[in-house]
Parts: C-alpha cells; structure tokens; sequence
C-alpha cells in the first residue's frame, strides 16, 4: 500500500513503547454488549495488535477512531491512519443514517415491505478449532466469518434495488481481509432494518503515516459523492466531510496541508474540565446515541474545522465505534442467536514507529 510519512508540529516525539496483546477478553467484549445483556467471545480478527494499556476503561474514549487521534495529538505521539480508517468512519456514519430513516428509504434500497431473510450456507466454511482464539467460546461450529459475510454482502448486492453493497464494501489498493470484512459487516449493520441475516449449517502527532494512494482518497470522494446522490437529506453530513477529503487526498499525493493537519483535534476545557472535542476529527462523527438505543444529531450546526471556540462534542456522548448486527445460526436445526460486532474495536500501536493507530476488527459473540 502506498504510504507517506510527514512533519505536522515541532514538538517532541513521544517514544514510549506499549505492551500489545493480539487478544480480545471478555471485558473487551463487555463494552459492545447491551446494558441488559451479556456477550461469550467466540472469535474476532484484528489488523494491529492492541496496546494493553490504552484500552482500559479508564483510560479510552469509547470511539476508539476518535480516541487514537486524540491520544497520539494530546501526548505527542505519532500517528498513522489509513484511508480504511476514513471509509470505515464514513460508512458507519452512513449505516446509522440509513437505519434510523429506514422507512424513507426502502423504495429506493428494496422492493419489499418488513425484513426479508438472507440464507447463507456455510458448511463449507467450516474451520477448526485450533483456528479459533483459544479463550473463544466452542458451543457452536467454527466458521470463516470473514467468507461469510463476504458471501452474505454478495446475497445483499443481489437483493437490493440500490447497489449499495458494491458502493461501501469495495477494497481500496491496500485493504487487508480484515478491514474488508469490516467493510462486509457495516454493509449488514446498514441494511440490518430491511434484512435478517442467516448463517447455515446442513450437517484509526508529531507525525502523520497516511496509508493509501491519492487514487484510493480520489475513490473515497467519488463514492462519497455517490451517496450524496442517494441520501439527499445527508448532506447536512456528507458536505462537510468533502474538504477534509480533499485534504486527505493532497496528503497523499506528498502535498500535506500542514495548519489542517495541527486542527485535527483539541480538547474545550482546562485543567480537570476537560469536556468536549472540538477540531475537523469531530466531523467524522454525525451521530451520538440518545442513551435509548437511537442516535441524534452531533453538533453539526457549526464547523469542527476551527479552533478555539466553545464547539464541539462532548466525551460522555461518543458511542463505541463498531457497528453491530444479530443473526442467527442455524445447525441442523438448533438455532442459535448471535452478534456479529465489526468496527474500530481499540487502540493499536505499530512497533517500529511507536505511531499509535486505530485498530479495525471484528468478532462474533453468544449472549448468554
């Protein structure tokens, strides 16, 4: 993949190395699950390992896209974001959108009225146990979920009036299999209100690393435009994000606007009332949850762009950045309920540079 490393602000670079862990636990898992719920881990994929000690309750901002961003800025770290990075927070805006205006929508995306099941066999995606994370839950069968909701968003292209699936799931020059099925899941979570899913078994400085081309940002903007087209009452969101597109795609091709980049992200506060985001890195964000399962507006009223002033979003308001989708699991008849939860799952650090980065993932999970 294309990469280019640049100088945003003279301060001393942070050279601490954190411990990482290529491991998920079940207090992981914990903070995706319902207030009245509790999840079993049974298996997850991640791009960079995570930093043990920035993941802890006390220590992360719940968007982990967000919190990346915020830690490497506030303490000096370099940073390293990838335009998976940027899809992903887009689409995940997008899939919000889409399903708290489902009924708005449903002529243009499908043709029919409620939720229509999808069906995917999966026998053949059958995999080990020894090709699951040991601490994994082994009550159900082993599947390569990343085929799987590979094949299942090739279901969802086939079904959908608009090809929404082939819009936000395509691969940019670099894009790994996890960051695709990161994509392939927030394609399920976006069209989770018209669609129940079903697997079947017969038997995220004082420097910048931008990972991408300028033809991956270029595609980026073309596919942004492409939605605008589609959610014509999103432009409240997507307009915004164009210019901040543009500057991503200048990064890229070795022209990095460096004021932009030293406005990515500030704290409003001082001292222990430190509160509110403010900076272009709040734009990323359209939605927070209303503490009732739905989401309202950010404060888009305004431009995160400038600094200095009482704007922004509030801490307490960011939600987990993952996207989250309920199947089933059919095994010859013994169905079993599950969650599929792909998104930005923490904080990774690459152990060359010391850059901290947001880390993409996904993971299946059991209520219990």
């Amino acid at each position: 993949m294309a990469t280019i490393t640049f100088a945003v602000a003279k301060v001393d670079v942070c050279t601490k190395n954190h411990a990482t862990t290529e491991d998920l636990s079940e207090f992981d898992v914990a903070r995706w699950a319902a207030k009245s719920q509790k999840l079993s881990l049974e298996n997850f994929q991640i791009n960079y390992p995570l930093v043990s000690d920035l993941n802890g309750n006390n220590h992360r901002i719940k968007n982990a896209f967000v919190g990346s961003v915020f830690k490497a800025y506030c303490e000096h770290y370099p940073l390293e974001l990838s335009v998976e990075d940027i899809w992903v927070a887009i689409t995940q805006g997008v899939s919000i959108h889409l399903n708290e205006n489902a009924e708005k929508y449903r002529e243009l995306m499908v043709s029919h009225e409620g939720k229509k099941t999808l069906t995917l066999p999966v026998d053949s995606l059958r995999i080990p146990d020894s090709a699951r994370p040991k601490i994994g839950n082994k009550s159900v069968p082993g599947i390569n979920w990343s085929a799987a909701v590979r094949q299942m968003g090739e279901l969802i292209r086939g079904d959908m009036k608009t090809d929404l699936a082939t819009l936000l799931t395509t691969p940019f020059s670099g894009t790994t299999q996890v960051e695709q099925a990161v994509f392939d899941c927030t394609l399920m979570d976006s069209v989770k209100s018209y669609y129940d899913f079903r697997f079947s078994l017969c038997c995220g400085l004082p420097q910048v690393t931008l990972r991408g081309s300028p033809e991956d940002f270029q595609q980026v903007i073309n596919r942004l435009n492409q939605l605008r087209s589609i959610f014509t009452d999103f432009h409240w969101w997507l307009d915004i994000l164009l210019p901040h597109l543009q500057q991503l795609k200048a990064s890229a091709e070795g022209k990095p606007d460096i004021d932009w980049w030293q406005k990515i992200c500030h704290s409003v506060g001082g001292g222990s009332d430190i509160s509110m985001l403010a900076g272009w890195l709040a734009d990323f964000v359209p939605y927070i949850s209303d503490g009732t399962g739905h989401y309202r507006k950010a404060r888009c009223d305004h431009h995160h762009y400038t600094q200095g002033m009482i704007n922004g979003i509030e801490f307490g308001d960011f939600s987990e950045a993952v996207t989250q989708t309920d199947f089933i699991l059919d095994d010859n008849g013994h169905e079993t309920k599950m969650k599929l939860i792909a998104g930005f799952l923490g904080i990774g650090q690459n152990t060359k540079t010391g850059a901290l980065r947001p880390c993409l993932g996904w993971l299946t999970a059991l209520p219990v």
